[in-house]
């Protein structure tokens, strides 16, 4: 799957768990995250050094793995295309 395809999928995902449950602060964190990949991908964010702290795929694994696998995989996915992003390699 395209990676801007998964960011798309992946923050309409959060987005509607967030109208579900507008308080959670790990979806504030993940939708959070999910922007800032998107705006360096897009070339409106300079600042790379976050790349190195983005923790989605973390998320992914110790809070939705069995409760919303749908969510997980594309959150394991968005951390490969970050991490693939901080080594410089073109995802």
């Amino acid at each position: 799957m395209d990676a801007d395809k998964l960011l798309i999928d992946a923050e309409s995902l959060i987005g509607n768990r967030l109208l579900a449950a507008p308080d959670s602060t790990i979806f504030q964190s993940i939708k959070q995250q999910i922007e800032y990949i998107k705006n360096i991908r897009a070339g409106k964010e300079g600042d790379r050094s976050r790349l190195s702290s983005v923790n989605v795929g973390l998320y992914g694994v110790r809070e939705f793995e069995e409760s919303d696998p749908e969510l997980a995989y594309l959150l394991k996915r968005i951390q490969y295309i970050a991490d693939e992003m901080r080594q410089g390699r073109k995802v």
